[in-house]
């Protein structure tokens, strides 16, 4: 049976993912993707980190990037229905944005399948 401390986030990612909220928070979306990317080269696994750069180059209005972060996000995913869900949602709006109805429809779809999924009893 694995470790529980296998699982658990280093602290020094928890702090860059602290400091990169709050510098979102306040608009400086580039200082909390540096924030971000550090703490990817400390946990490049880690499918929530990918999911809250996505956020931030979307606020960037970087559609494609957030596009393709959102992707990695939901490869990391693994059984974490919420998360996936939630990437769909965020590839649909930044296909949208980007012009892509097909893709955008796709998206949704894949989203709205996931939250069924998650419903399920």
């Amino acid at each position: 049976m694995p470790d529980e401390r296998e699982f658990a986030i280093p602290t020094a990612v928890r702090d860059l993912v602290v400091r990169a909220g709050e510098s979102s928070g306040a608009g400086k979306h580039e200082q909390a993707a540096a924030f971000l990317e550090r703490a990817l080269r400390i946990a490049p696994h880690n499918a929530v980190l990918w999911q809250n750069l996505a956020v931030v180059r979307y606020r960037q209005g970087q559609y494609a990037q957030a596009e393709n972060l959102a992707l990695k996000s939901i490869s990391l995913a693994g059984d974490n229905i919420n998360l996936k869900q939630q990437d769909w949602a965020l590839v649909g709006v930044a296909r949208q944005l980007q012009g892509d109805e097909v893709g955008a429809r796709q998206a949704r779809t894949r989203a709205a399948d996931s939250a069924s999924i998650r419903a399920r009893p």
